[in-house]
C-alpha cells in the first residue's frame, strides 16, 4: 500500500511538472517531487530509475521555459533534491540496487545515480552560462545552495570545501563550451545586444556572480575556521592552475572574502600561495582578472599588515618597470603599428578591456602589466587607511609624483603608448584622491597641481583632439583603434576626477570649493559639447547596423539635436517602440551598488542606432567615455555653479530614454537601475514599498539585480581596495554624504 501511495505521488509530481498550461501546477509538481526526495525517494528508483530519469528531464526542461521566477526556483530546488537523493548514502537507493537482480539493469541504475549530480546541477548551469540566461543562473545558484544544505553533518567541512571547488571548476567547463560556441560562429544571444562584447576576454559575469554567491552564502558562512583555512588553500591552488578568466575571478573573490573573515593569517604557506597567485595575475589579459588580483592583494595586506609596505613597494616598482619596457617597445625605431585591435570577440583570449592599441602580444602584455600594477598600487593605497600599520609616507608621496610624471611627462612617444601610460597615471591619481590623505591633498598649491593634471585630458584643446580622432574612426580598424585609445585614457581621467570630487571636495579638504566646482565644470563643458554634437559619440551603440540604417539613424539624431528642447522630443508622441532603460551612459548612474553595476553594464549592453563607427571597439570606448562623464556630473556638488551644462545633460540623457537616433535599451537594465534608485531613496522603514522581499539576504537581492555583461566596465579603481565582506556596496557610495531622510 505504501508503494502504491508513493507511486501515485511520484506520478502526480511528474505529470504536474510536464503540464505547461499553468505555472502554478508545475510549481506544485516540483514541490511534490521535492517532498518525495526528502522522504528517500524510494519509488523514484523503481523500474530501473524510470521516474527519477523522467523527473530529471522534465525539471531541466522546465528551467528554460518556466514563465515565473517562483516556478523556476521550485524546479531548481527539485533538481537539488534529486541530486541529494542520488547519493550512495541514501538507504532507498541502496535498497533499490540490492533489489535489482539483473546485472545490466543494476549497472544502468548505478550509472543514473552516479551521474545525477552532473545532470541535475552542473549541466543546467553550464548551458545557462553559455547562453547568458541570468534567470536560470540565479535559480541554479539557489539550487546549489539547497544541495549544500543537505551535506552530511558528520563530514560537513570537507564536503562543503569539495563542493566549492567543484563549483569553481564548473566555470572552466562553461568557459570551454562558450569558446567552442563562438568558434563555430554562434555567439550567445545576449552578446548580440552587447556593445562591449568586442572587449570580452572570455568573461562570464553572470555565471561567475552565481558561483561567488554560492561560495559566500552557502559555503564560507557555514564553515568553521579550520575549514575556511582549508578552503583558502584550495582556492589559491585553483587560481594558480587556472587559465579561464571566470575561474580565476571566482576563486580570487573567495580568497579575498576568506582573508577578511579570518583576520590575521599566520600560516606562511597559505600567505605565500595567495600572494603568488594574485601577483601572477596582475598582468593577465583579462581586465576583470587584474581587478580581482589587485583586490586580493589589498585584502592580503590587511590580513598580514607587515606585508603592506613590501607589496606596495613591489607594485610601485612594477609600474616604473613596465613604463620603461613600454618605452623601449614603443620606440620610434621599433616596428610600425598595423591593425591593432580586431573587432571579433573571442572567448578565452579576446580583447579584454585594455587592448589600448598594442601592435603585438609582447606589447599588450606590457600594457596589461602596467595597468594591473597601477590597480594594485591604488588598491593598497586605499586599503592602507584600514591597516593597523598603515603605509610608509615615503611610498604614498611617491604615488603622487609618479602619477604626475606619467600624466604630464610620459616616457613614451607613440600615441597609444602615451595613452596607456597616462591611463595608469590617472588610476594612481584617482586612488590617491579617493583615499584623501590629508597630508598629500591639502593646500591650495597641491590641489592646483592636481587640477592642472586633469586639464591635459579635458578642456577645449583635448575636446578638439578627441573630435579629430573620432571623426576618423570610420576610416578602418587602425583609425577606429586610435579613436578608442583617445576615449579610453580620457575616461580614466574622468574616473580620477570623480575620485577628486568624492574624496577631496566631499571630505571638505578643497580650498575655495565653489571656485573649484566652476573650474571643473569649465573642463567638462567642452567634452560635453563634443559628445552632444557628434552623433557617433552621443549614440555609440550602433556599430552592428547596416550603413543605410546608420545613415537614417544619423539623420534622425541630427534632427533631434536641432530640436529646441529635449522635452519637446519626449512630448512629440514618437517614443521608442520598445521599452527603454539606461543606454550608453544615457542616464546619470543612480546611487547604490546595483545601480552602479546596472548603469555601467547597461551602457555596455544597449542596442541602438546613430553611429558611424566602423570599429565596435571605438563604439564601446565612446560609450564608456560618455558614462564616465555623466558620473562626474552626478557626483559634482553645487549644480547652480554649472547651470550652463544642464540643457546639454538633459538632452544627452533624454535621447537614450526617448529613442532619439534609434537608440533603445533592454528592459532588464531599466529594472535594475529603478530597483537600486528606489532602494536608495526610500527610508529604511519604508522598505516594504520596494520591489524586493524584506528580510531576504542582501547578496541574493544583488544577485537577482546583477546585469553584468562580457566586456562591460569594471568597478572604479579606488573601489578595488574596499572591503569584500560588505556585500557589493561600493566605496563611492560610502563617500557620498548621508541621506537626509535617515536623520
Amino acid at each position: 500500500m505504501h508503494l502504491v501511495s508513493c507511486a501515485l505521488r511520484s506520478s502526480v509530481g511528474v505529470y504536474l511538472i510536464q503540464d505547461r498550461s499553468s505555472d502554478e501546477l508545475r510549481a506544485a509538481g516540483a514541490a511534490v517531487l521535492s517532498a518525495m526526495c526528502h522522504a528517500g525517494g524510494s519509488f523514484l528508483w523503481s523500474s530501473t530509475g524510470y521516474y527519477a530519469e523522467e523527473a530529471l528531464r522534465l525539471s531541466v526542461a522546465g528551467l528554460d521555459d518556466a514563465a515565473s521566477q517562483s516556478t523556476r526556483e521550485a524546479l531548481a530546488a527539485a533538481l537539488a533534491d534529486l541530486a541529494a537523493c542520488a547519493k550512495p548514502s541514501n538507504p532507498a537507493l541502496a535498497a533499490a540496487l540490492d533489489a535489482e537482480k539483473k546485472p545490466a539493469k543494476r549497472q544502468q541504475l548505478e550509472k543514473l545515480a552516479s551521474g545525477m549530480f552532473e545532470a541535475a546541477l552542473v549541466q543546467p548551469f553550464v548551458d545557462a552560462a553559455v547562453q547568458g540566461d541570468k534567470d536560470v543562473l540565479t535559480a541554479s545558484a539557489l539550487s546549489w545552495s539547497a544541495y549544500a544544505a543537505a551535506v552530511d553533518p558528520a563530514n560537513a567541512a570537507d564536503g562543503l570545501v569539495d563542493l566549492a571547488v567543484k563549483a569553481v571548476e564548473m566555470l572552466e567547463t562553461a568557459h570551454k563550451a562558450a569558446a567552442e560556441l563562438i568558434a563555430k560562429g554562434q555567439p550567445a544571444a545576449s552578446d548580440q545586444h552587447n556593445i562591449g562584447a568586442c572587449l570580452a576576454g572570455g568573461e562570464l559575469p553572470a555565471a561567475s556572480a552565481a558561483v561567488i554567491y554560492f561560495i559566500r552564502v552557502s559555503v564560507i558562512r557555514h564553515l568553521p575556521e579550520p575549514g575556511q583555512r582549508k578552503l583558502l588553500a584550495a582556492l589559491a591552488r585553483a587560481t594558480s592552475h587556472a587559465i579561464a578568466s571566470p575561474v580565476i575571478v571566482a576563486a580570487l573573490e573567495g580568497c579575498g572574502v576568506l582573508l577578511e573573515i579570518l583576520g590575521e593569517v599566520h600560516d606562511e604557506a597559505a600567505i605565500k600561495a595567495v600572494e603568488n597567485a594574485a601577483m601572477s595575475k596582475l598582468s593577465a589579459s583579462s581586465t576583470a582578472v587584474r581587478h580581482q588580483a589587485a583586490a586580493v592583494l589589498a585584502a592580503l595586506a590587511l590580513s598580514s599588515p607587515p606585508l603592506l609596505a613590501r607589496l606596495f613597494g613591489e607594485c610601485l616598482e612594477g609600474v616604473e618597470t613596465f613604463c620603461q619596457q613600454l618605452m623601449l617597445l614603443a620606440a620610434p625605431y621599433n616596428k610600425p603599428r598595423s591593425v591593432s585591435v580586431t573587432s571579433t570577440p573571442a572567448a578565452g583570449s579576446g580583447h579584454p578591456g585594455t587592448p589600448r592599441g598594442a601592435p603585438d602580444s609582447q606589447t599588450k602584455h606590457c600594457i596589461d602589466g602596467l595597468h594591473g600594477n597601477a590597480l594594485a598600487v591604488g588598491a593598497l593605497l586605499v586599503a592602507s587607511a584600514r591597516s593597523a600599520l598603515g603605509a610608509p609616507s615615503r611610498l604614498t608621496r611617491s604615488v603622487f609624483w609618479i602619477a604626475k610624471r606619467m600624466v604630464s611627462q610620459p616616457y613614451c612617444s607613440s600615441p597609444w603608448a602615451v595613452a596607456a601610460e597616462r591611463e595608469a597615471g590617472y588610476i594612481l591619481l584617482g586612488c590617491m584622491c579617493a583615499a584623501a590623505a590629508p597630508g598629500l591633498l591639502t593646500g591650495r598649491e597641491k590641489q592646483q597641481q592636481i587640477l592642472e593634471l586633469f586639464s591635459i585630458a579635458l578642456g577645449p584643446a583635448a575636446a578638439e583632439a578627441l573630435t579629430g580622432a573620432t571623426a576618423a574612426a570610420a576610416g578602418g580598424d587602425v583609425a577606429g583603434t586610435d579613436a578608442a585609445v583617445a576615449c579610453w585614457w580620457r575616461a580614466a581621467a574622468l574616473q580620477a576626477l570623480s575620485a577628486y570630487v568624492l574624496g577631496v571636495m566631499g571630505k571638505g579638504y578643497a580650498e575655495d570649493p565653489a571656485q573649484q566646482v566652476r573650474l571643473i565644470a569649465s573642463l567638462l563643458t567642452p567634452l560635453l559639447e563634443v559628445i552632444c554634437n557628434t552623433p557617433h559619440l552621443a549614440d555609440p551603440a550602433t556599430a552592428s547596423l547596416a550603413p543605410t540604417a546608420a545613415a537614417a539613424a544619423q539623420a534622425t539624431s541630427a534632427a533631434a539635436a536641432r530640436a529646441p528642447s529635449p522635452a519637446g522630443t519626449a512630448a512629440s508622441g514618437h517614443p521608442s517602440p520598445r521599452p527603454t532603460s539606461t543606454s550608453s551612459g544615457g542616464a546619470a548612474p543612480a546611487p547604490g551598488p546595483a545601480a552602479t553595476t546596472a548603469t555601467a553594464n547597461g551602457s555596455a549592453a544597449s542596442v541602438g542606432a546613430g553611429a558611424v563607427f566602423n570599429s565596435p571597439v571605438a563604439a564601446a570606448a565612446a560609450a564608456l567615455l560618455q558614462m564616465r562623464l555623466l558620473e562626474v556630473f552626478f557626483f559634482l556638488p553645487g549644480a547652480q555653479f554649472w547651470s550652463q551644462c544642464h540643457g546639454q545633460l538633459l538632452q544627452l540623457c533624454c535621447r537614450q530614454l526617448t529613442g532619439v537616433g534609434g537608440s533603445r535599451v533592454l528592459p532588464e537594465y531599466a529594472s535594475a537601475v529603478a530597483n537600486s534608485s528606489v532602494k536608495h531613496m526610500l527610508n529604511s522603514q519604508d522598505a516594504l514599498l520596494g520591489p524586493w522581499l524584506p528580510g531576504r539576504d542582501m547578496l541574493e537581492d544583488e544577485l537577482r539585480t546583477f546585469v553584468g555583461e562580457p566586456g562591460g566596465p569594471q568597478q572604479h579603481p579606488w573601489e578595488v581596495g574596499a572591503a569584500f565582506t560588505k556585500g557589493f556596496i561600493t566605496y563611492s557610495q560610502a563617500l557620498l554624504p548621508p541621506d537626509d531622510t535617515e536623520t
